[in-house]
């Protein structure tokens, strides 16, 4: 379902609308599942397997997917410039090749003791190898066309990732109907690192390392209460942690060793939390329906460049306001008015 004006419920982020997507329950018993394969020319393989158990109050999931892929491209710029003091015509030839292999696999499991408790866990991995070779020929021209200069740039690529997000909830329904609790959890985290190898005709060699590591853990608690002719309150809790350390290094090779450049290196941290409480009165008269909530969020933010040995931060507390009213008309029709901040 597409929501246009997101209730007090969901993150700031979400005020200029989101997606809700709603899966299907399981809720045929026994055994299923599928598995597939395909391959195209260039090397490109692709497989995945995918299944599903459900026996009485358990349902397990799970799927595994696989990819190769190689890919050849070939590139041509022609620059021309009418400016004073800069190179009248930039020709460039690019040869690039590149090969990867990637994987992502699935597993999950829900139990419910009764209709009214439910349990779910939810593992995800993902992550690759991509490599890239890529030749520039580069000729620097006068505006006749004749040469000025020209030099061939050798590079290799060289990139790594994992990634790993776990994910739990408990869900509690009460008597009443609508009056309902959920709790959950989760964690994610990614890294990737990639080598850059360049060698260039005019004898100049460098290579960079980029390594990223990032980390988010996410608390939640919702609630949902039924008051009378319709009438319900909704509040909740959120807390976010996320961490993310990018360091980056540059070398040069100089007089017959490799040396840090200082001018480009550096090792980024940056440190986040958020804690946000919301709430939220849904009413009903006759033909006319409102909501009005407001989100709460404190905001701790801290952000390092190592190398540099800088640091800032910056803490904030925000409120996020929301309301709809709207009005039923014959024939399925409706007219609503919504704000939110």
């Amino acid at each position: 379902e597409v929501i246009n004006n997101p209730s007090a419920k969901y993150d700031a982020q979400a005020s200029g609308g989101i997606i809700n997507i709603i899966l299907k329950t399981q809720s045929d018993e026994g055994f299923g599942g599928n598995i597939g394969f395909n391959a195209g020319n260039f090397d490109r393989y692709n497989s995945n397997l995918d299944f599903n158990y459900k026996k009485g109050k358990l349902n397990v999931f799970g799927s595994l997917n696989g990819n190769q892929d190689t890919r050849i491209s070939n590139a041509t710029v022609f620059r021309k410039s009418f400016i004073d003091n800069t190179t009248p015509i930039i020709d460039q030839r690019r040869t690039i090749d590149r090969f990867g292999q990637n994987f992502t696999g699935s597993f999950g499991l829900e139990f419910a003791p009764s209709q009214k408790n439910i349990f779910s866990l939810e593992m995800n991995l993902g992550g690759g190898r991509n490599n890239s070779d890529e030749v520039l020929n580069n000729f620097n021209r006068n505006a006749d066309n004749s040469l000025i200069s020209e030099f061939v740039r050798l590079s290799d690529e060289q990139g790594n990732s994992f990634n790993q997000n776990y994910a739990f909830s408990y869900t509690r329904k009460f008597a009443k109907p609508r009056q309902e609790l959920k709790l959950s959890a989760s964690l994610a985290q990614s890294e990737d690192n990639t080598d850059l190898n360049s060698n260039q005709s005019t004898d100049i060699l460098q290579r960079t390392s980029e390594d990223n590591g990032n980390q988010m853990i996410i608390l939640q608690a919702d609630y949902t209460h039924p008051l009378k002719d319709g009438w319900r309150v909704e509040t909740g809790y959120k807390s976010i942690f996320r961490k993310v350390d990018n360091e980056f290094i540059l070398e040069d090779w100089t007089n017959g060793t490799w040396t840090n450049n200082n001018n480009f290196s550096n090792d980024f941290r940056f440190d986040e939390k958020v804690l946000g409480a919301y709430g939220i009165l849904f009413g009903k008269y006759k033909k006319l329906e409102f909501e009005a909530g407001v989100r709460v969020e404190q905001t701790y933010t801290t952000s390092e460049l190592i190398n540099t040995q800088e640091t800032f931060k910056n803490d904030y507390i925000n409120a996020f306001p929301n309301g709809a009213i709207s009005y039923s008309l014959p024939k399925d029709q409706q007219i609503k008015i919504t704000y939110g901040r």
